[in-house]
């Protein structure tokens, strides 16, 4: 018994020794042809997948082109607004573009000024930005008087807008004071909050008691309800906020209370209540059909933005409420069609209009626009914003372009943009609110910005879409005071970034003292501008295309483990000394080629703060790697073993079988070289060299070290046929030996030209001649450059280089530049002004000031080199200019 089942044990595992094959040539041509056969379907069904991803990768190029030309349309549209309103209404609340002239709807704050500072400086207009009033100090008492008007009668809009801005200014001077009123107000509702979490829009500030007004998510309601969730938000979800959040939680209950479905179009909407009554009970008697504020469209946003604070289930049910998916409540089922979202009803505000710009609100009575003036409100495109960023779908970006160009189109006219009186016929109005620039080109802008721009998880936005840091709050009431513990933006980039957006937080403190409000400097200077310092800046990309050196690498992996197999069951078969090298030079090849396929996907990882500079050079560091081993295994390993044999050589056996694994291993490692020569000669042709030029100087190394090794391996085949050739006319086996020692000084020779190549990149090899000579030519003929000083380059990665220069400026070009763009007026007159009175101290200040300047201005010359310079030449990643200071120089 036990013998039988060995012997059956034995007669299965026949078919996996090599002997088996080889006894049976028939049935080794079978097996050679199945090998080849599934090995070609593994390399075309990879080849499929790696074309698959390149057109993946090259639409979301153009995708994310489209978005950065989209983002740069906003931003000239900022600019367009921002510079009317500084030509026609500077220092005003807010401009009359038809008549060309300001208007202080606020009491003479200068709104529009003070509203869009962090847009301009989220959108990187510096210039704009640095351009700062003096306002002079009646901000705090226009703003104190305006705080006790509105207080005498007490919207929650009103202590829903307070609420956090007052939080967050306690947080930043220390001063729990601010918390603990607002803060007081909220347990007071707490105490009486209704189960369905809704409050109509006016309470008694004295007895707290509400009356029949309307409860609303439109006017006078809508900050109420979306503080309750970011003050919760901006505690970073803590216990000690928790309150916040079951609150909100009540009113989201409610809100499901107040959705309606119109009939027939299926919209879903929120109504209106009063005092508990719907309106439409009131008037319609229970029809079903009333109206919803375009105001109302932030609630889409806000739902999404508070989805995930629930369960699983209930997540899923109010960002589908919020987006376009399916809920089901006791008052409504939504099914997933686009238009019963709350988003797309919002959208469908704008669509139905022959405009395409929403009324201020929509009748479902009607089945039309309600009160039909448009002011360009922000509230759908803030939720377009929010549910882009949590859902990565791109239709919410298509919508926002939409509504952008159809302000383009209506509201934009030479001095400005301006309402519509009537969307209908597109009469226009004479108003450029302030919030156009602060929150819908802010929100607009953000939507076609990349998500690390003003990150979700740092940041929250107030009602008026200032950004504000999220502090983790404790039990106990107050954090203590975050001057100095605040975390920044995680940014690319170079020293540039971080100078220029300097400058430009001092020039806000500029601009914040001359105002005069110490509490709100604080909070600015604190908050405000230690985040930005670090605002992240998309890099360029210009990664080398490495579609054709991951082929030639795949290819020759499957090639040569094809290889390896036959020679080693030759080898057995025969027992040839040159057929043992060439064993070897397959195994060492396969391990060069998969060193080499690993050293291609490492390389390819973004920068951290461990490698500032990315993982480039890992390329150059597996190369020589795969080098070093060729030397050692293949080289060293092949000539010994040749010289060992040299005097005991034995003619090999099975020489049928020896040239017919050369004759195939032939075919198949001459396709694997025709492979990576193609490789090397599209990367050569892609960097402008000459294909001898790019094999000893490109900067790709795995594609030429693939050709290399290939072409060694044809050379060995060819040697290793020859020495075959020779032992059997000659019958001297010495043949044998003498071709292993000469297959193995190849594998030496193809070595050390790879140890070599590799070895000058990864010491820091200088860019092309060419490219540096084109580099310091545009330096040495701009205007502001007098002298160049230390210039050096280094590669540091396959195609990425670094530069560095010192340079002697000519001051007069710097300030006659600055002059230029600002104008010299005005530094004229307070020059002027200064001297005539005498007065020194006035003098050194404005002194101060103009010196700060041209040291800004110097700033700004350097950046715009550092870009120019990366613009000529795309390969430089990074750019360091520095001025050249004489005094150090050496004799």
């Amino acid at each position: 018994m036990a013998r039988g089942s060995r012997s059956v044990t034995s007669s299965k595992w026949r078919y996996c020794h090599p002997s088996y094959y080889l006894k049976r040539p028939k049935r080794l041509a079978l097996l050679f042809i199945v090998f080849v056969c599934a090995s070609l379907v593994v390399w075309d069904r990879q080849t499929l997948v790696s074309e698959h991803q390149v057109e993946i990768a090259e639409l979301r190029k153009e995708v994310s082109d489209l978005q950065n030309l989209r983002r740069e349309k906003v931003k000239e549209a900022m600019l367009h607004a921002w510079g009317s309103y500084e030509k026609y209404a500077w220092g005003q609340d807010e401009l009359q573009p038809q008549s060309k002239n300001g208007v202080n709807s606020f009491g003479g704050l200068g709104a529009t000024l003070i509203d869009s500072l962090d847009t301009l400086y989220i959108m990187g207009l510096n210039e704009q930005f640095q351009k700062s009033p003096r306002l002079g100090s009646q901000t705090h008492w226009i703003l104190t008087r305006n705080m006790k008007q509105a207080f005498s009668r007490q919207a929650i809009k009103i202590l829903g807008t307070e609420q956090l801005e007052f939080i967050v200014r306690s947080q930043r001077t220390g001063d729990p004071k601010y918390q603990e009123k607002v803060e007081n107000v909220i347990k007071q509702i707490n105490k009486t909050f209704p189960d369905d979490g809704l409050l109509p829009i006016y309470i008694n500030p004295h007895s707290g008691a509400t009356g029949y007004s309307p409860i609303t998510f439109g006017a006078m309601g809508d900050s109420f309800y979306e503080y309750l969730l970011k003050v919760w938000i901006q505690g970073n979800k803590t216990s000690a906020v928790k309150h916040y959040r079951d609150m909100w939680e009540k009113s989201m209950k409610g809100l499901l209370s107040l959705i309606r479905r119109s009939t027939p179009s299926s919209f879903a909407y929120i109504c209106e209540k009063n005092g508990g009554i719907s309106l439409r009970q009131v008037i319609f008697h229970s029809t079903e059909h009333l109206q919803m504020d375009e105001l109302a469209c932030f609630a889409p946003g806000m739902l999404a933005l508070g989805s995930s604070g629930y369960g699983p289930e209930d997540s899923q049910k109010f960002l589908s409420l919020a987006e376009e998916d399916w809920l089901a409540c006791e008052f409504v089922v939504l099914r997933h069609i686009l238009y019963e979202s709350l988003l797309g009803t919002c959208y469908n505000f704008y669509q139905s209009t022959p405009t395409k710009l929403a009324g201020e609100n929509y009748s479902f009575i009607l089945g039309s626009v309600g009160t039909s003036w448009n002011i360009l409100r922000p509230e759908t495109v803030e939720s377009l914003f929010y549910l882009w960023r949590l859902t990565g779908n791109k239709t919410y970006q298509e919508w926002g372009w939409n509504i952008f160009q159809a302000f383009e189109k209506n509201s934009r006219i030479e001095s400005g943009y301006v309402g519509l009186k009537d969307v209908n016929s597109g009469v226009k109005d004479n108003m450029m609110q302030s919030f156009f620039l602060a929150e819908t080109l802010k929100y607009l802008y953000l939507l076609f910005s990349p998500s690390s721009v003003i990150p979700l998880d740092q940041w929250v936005f107030n009602t008026e879409a200032h950004p504000l840091r999220i502090v983790t709050r404790h039990e106990g009431g107050l954090v203590e005071n975050s001057n100095d513990k605040q975390k920044h933006f995680s940014r690319i980039g170079g020293r540039k970034e971080g100078r220029s957006g300097r400058d430009k937080g001092f020039m806000l403190l500029q601009i914040l003292r001359s105002i005069g409000n110490r509490s709100s400097l604080k909070f600015l200077q604190n908050g405000f501008i230690q985040g930005f310092l670090t605002r992240a800046k998309q890099a360029k990309n210009i990664e080398i295309n490495d579609r054709h050196s991951q082929r030639a690498v795949t290819t020759a992996l499957w090639c040569n483990f094809l290889v390896f197999s036959l020679k080693f069951g030759v080898w057995l078969a025969s027992s040839s000394h040159v057929m043992l090298a060439e064993v070897v030079h397959s195994v060492a090849d396969f391990a060069n080629q998969a060193l080499l396929a690993y050293g291609l996907t490492s390389s390819r990882r973004a920068p951290d703060a461990i490698h500032p500079y990315g993982y480039s050079k890992e390329r150059f560091v597996w190369s020589l790697i795969s080098a070093v081993g060729i030397f050692c295994l293949g080289s060293g390993a092949t000539v010994v073993h040749g010289f060992q044999n040299l005097w005991t050589a034995q003619p090999p056996e099975n020489m049928q079988y020896a040239a017919l694994v050369i004759c195939g291993s032939f075919i198949i490692e001459g396709a694997s070289l025709i492979v990576a020569i193609q490789a090397v000669k599209k990367g050569a042709a892609a960097e402008g060299m000459k294909l001898r030029d790019y094999i000893w100087r490109g900067h790709d190394p795995t594609s030429v070290a693939v050709m290399t090794e290939d072409g060694a391996a044809v050379t060995g085949l060819v040697i290793a046929g020859a020495s075959l050739v020779a032992v059997n006319i000659t019958g001297n086996a010495i043949y044998d030996p003498i071709g292993s020692i000469v297959v193995g000084n190849l594998l030496g020779m193809v070595a050390i030209f790879l140890i070599q190549r590799n070895r000058h990149a990864l010491i820091g090899r200088a860019m092309d001649d060419h490219d540096m000579e084109k580099v310091l030519q545009f330096l040495k003929n701009d205007p502001v450059v007098d002298s160049l000083y230390d210039c050096k380059s280094e590669v540091i990665g396959p195609g990425f280089f670094r530069f560095k220069a010192e340079i002697d400026f000519n001051g007069v070009m710097v300030v006659q530049n600055y002059l230029e763009r600002t104008g010299r007026e005005e530094w004229a007159r307070q020059f002027r002004e200064a001297a005539k009175q005498r007065d020194d101290t006035a003098l050194m200040k404005i002194m101060s000031n103009y010196g700060e300047e041209v040291v800004t201005a110097l700033g700004s010359e350097v950046d715009r080199l550092e870009n120019e310079i990366q613009n000529l030449v795309p390969g430089i990643r990074h750019v360091d200019i520095e001025a050249h200071n004489p005094t150090e120089s050496t004799f």
